[in-house]
């Protein structure tokens, strides 16, 4: 059989790898390159998203500092409206109470007046606070207690007790004197 003879001589390993070596260094550092460059593009979008997520929270931060201020703010208003409102209902309590007053004592010297039998004289009524005082005179003996019967049965008189009963005997329309001491209720 006949064989194929190849007569010109190959070229030696060492020099194969040689010739190409620059060009395998060529697309190792094309590789290299084109990686690196890569990778720089994803890490510039990574910063600019995180660049855009860092302004995003620095503004939320700045908008939930300015609503904590309103609304330290608007709990200092509302402290002060509410000291407001306090003064304002003291103030109507100091105005009104003397209208309280002056209506009970006047329903107070109605019942007195009501009271009062035709031989009883009133020299001073003293009212202060919750309780009370009558001084007069009377002519009769017998209508002193029908006054503490009468000023106990009026719903502003709680315990209308007679003390300091005397005798006046130069007088026929004064012959006796008392003081009557009573508790106003709260009707």
């Amino acid at each position: 059989m006949l064989d194929r003879i190849n007569l010109v001589p190959q070229i030696p390993l060492h020099e194969k790898i040689r010739k190409s070596a620059p060009l395998v260094l060529v697309c190792v550092a094309s590789a290299l390159v084109l990686f690196f460059y890569v990778e720089k593009l994803h890490l510039e979008k990574k910063i600019m998203t995180i660049d855009k997520e860092l302004t995003k929270l620095e503004s939320e931060i700045n908008k939930a500092q300015q609503m904590q201020a309103m609304s330290q703010k608007l709990v200092s208003d509302i402290k002060i409206l509410n000291n407001e409102e306090k003064q304002l209902r003291l103030l109507v309590e100091r105005i009104s109470e003397p209208k309280r007053k002056k209506k009970l004592y006047t329903q107070v010297l109605g019942g007195i007046i009501r009271s009062l039998p035709a031989s009883i004289k009133c020299n001073t009524i003293l009212l202060h606070g919750t309780t009370g005082q009558i001084s007069g005179a009377s002519a009769e003996y017998k209508d002193l207690p029908g006054l503490i019967t009468s000023l106990n049965a009026q719903p502003y008189f709680r315990n209308a007790i007679l003390k300091d009963i005397g005798k006046n005997p130069q007088s026929n329309t004064e012959r006796f004197t008392f003081n009557v001491f009573f508790e106003l209720s709260d009707h």
